[in-house]
């Protein structure tokens, strides 16, 4: 979850711009740049964290990011929960770690909108029902474009 104190300004005041490139090849036809990202561990397995405690009348939810054509774990990937209906308002956000895994504690039960994504994967977007107690879940997601060139650009007021 964000602080209860960053505001829309403070959230949009660095807004990440990513630009695929693309160089010409020998033959003219346009290829991929090189890449500056990692696309997914090579070596690490995915591994779902353990949560000891969750929290009384609230869900958990554990998972994984894992590439779609290898398998392996998609490192600095981002989950976003949105509510909808009965959470509205609600707004969770977790980080994968170096094996893939992530975990958002203390969720209130509802429908939620749900956007996986980490560079150079597409975004999955769905909607979700998520009730109390623990959940688990295991999300491919498929290679996009690589970004080649990140600019950090302050909002103009």
């Amino acid at each position: 979850m964000l602080p209860s104190n960053w505001g829309p300004g403070l959230i949009l005041a660095a807004t990440i711009c990513a630009v695929g490139c693309r160089r010409a090849g020998v033959s003219g036809a346009p290829t991929a740049c090189p890449n500056p990202f990692s696309l997914a561990s090579e070596q690490i397995a995915p591994r779902i964290p353990t949560v000891s405690r969750p929290v009384q009348g609230k869900a958990t939810i554990v998972g994984a990011i894992v590439d779609s054509t290898s398998g392996r774990a998609v490192i600095a990937g981002v989950v976003r929960l949105t509510g909808i209906d009965d959470a509205a308002g609600e707004l969770t956000f977790a980080n994968t770690d170096s094996a893939g895994g992530f975990a958002a504690v203390g969720v209130r039960p509802g429908r939620y909108r749900r956007m996986l994504g980490a560079a150079n994967y597409r975004l999955l977007r769905d909607t979700i029902v998520v009730a109390e107690g623990v959940d688990t879940m295991l999300v491919a997601l498929q290679r996009g474009l690589p970004i080649c060139r990140v600019e950090l650009t302050k909002e103009q007021k």
